[in-house]
């Protein structure tokens, strides 16, 4: 067992194996009427056994799934900074200051005010850009992650996505005899990684944002790493709503750790007093839970890695 500790030492490090396998999708189907979209996949078992699911999604969830989250536009994010803050100024601001646009932004002056009184004016317009702009980036299912950074809020869309993705859990969790938890989680990764893989930097193919919510995952058949490991969070919380998931970000990479019992020659993270067995959904490799690439290996050894907790 391989264990990289957070917040101490990192201990029992063992080589990671070479990964060999790699994802074979075997059928593809998604098909509907107006009120629902059928969906079929088939792909090879980590065991090289073939393993098939079967599932029904509302129409109109998997339409809105298609629009939920977009490529961020800062065109729309300034336009509705600016509307808020004229809004603001035609009713609240001192009629002796006069806001004009200006390369793109607002341009605030005075010919009267007293300095102090400008600067308390200006200084109450720019908190309200910033609450402004704070409400676009979540309306829209961003996150701030610094002044000047913005990501696809993972946790949030991943807990908002869990009921929606319920057929979804139930079929990955008879699509095979075992009922073990361990067995379930594997046919659920072993689901996704035989889904293409694909940045979704095309404008053409994709909606150019480089993530797609688990709905639109499934329906296009198509993803990258975040994508994959939101959906696989959103479909094991429907199947084990009280397991702790985190979701584990190192440069260029993301995947997912779960609060599950430890096997030998797993590979997990501590995260304060939790253990987290790794799992890496991305493919085309075939990782079984408990195994990443020697990569990831790498940088989570070097404490390369940030993560955020999944909700319950």
């Amino acid at each position: 067992m391989a264990v990289l500790a957070r917040w101490a030492s990192v201990f029992l490090l063992t080589a990671c194996a070479p990964l060999v396998a790699h994802a074979q999708q075997t059928d593809f189907k998604v098909y509907g009427d107006a009120r629902v979209v059928t969906y079929r996949f088939g792909w090879m078992g980590f065991d090289g056994k073939p393993i098939n699911a079967f599932f029904r999604l509302p129409r109109n969830n998997v339409d809105v799934s298609a629009q939920d989250f977009k490529e961020f536009d800062n065109q729309a994010a300034n336009d509705y900074v600016k509307a808020v803050i004229k809004a603001y100024n035609d009713t609240h601001t001192n009629p002796n200051v006069q806001m004009s646009e200006e390369n793109g932004g607002v341009k605030f002056t005075s010919a009267t005010l007293d300095k102090a009184a400008f600067d308390k004016q200006i200084s109450d317009i720019k908190a309200l850009r910033q609450k402004a702009m704070d409400t676009f980036i979540d309306a829209n299912l961003y996150t701030k992650i610094s002044d000047h950074s913005i990501m696809p809020d993972h946790k949030r869309i991943a807990s908002m996505y869990v009921p929606r993705m319920r057929p979804v859990a139930e079929a990955l969790a008879h699509a095979r005899p075992s009922r073990s938890e361990r067995d379930n989680i594997n046919t659920v990764l072993s689901f996704l990684q035989n889904i293409p893989y694909d940045k979704l930097e095309d404008r053409t193919t994709s909606n150019g944002a480089g993530f797609v919510t688990p709905i639109n995952l499934l329906t296009t058949n198509k993803g990258d790493c975040d994508s994959k490991a939101v959906a696989m969070a959103s479909i094991l919380r429907n199947l084990y709503p009280k397991m702790r998931i985190v979701m584990i970000y190192i440069p260029g990479h993301a995947f997912v750790g779960l609060n599950m019992p430890l096997q030998s020659g797993d590979t997990a993270l501590q995260i304060g007093k939790y253990k987290f067995v790794l799992a890496e959904p991305v493919g085309p490799a075939m990782t079984p839970v408990g195994k990443v690439a020697p990569e990831s290996y790498q940088k989570l050894s070097q404490y390369q890695f940030s993560y955020q907790e999944v909700p319950f």
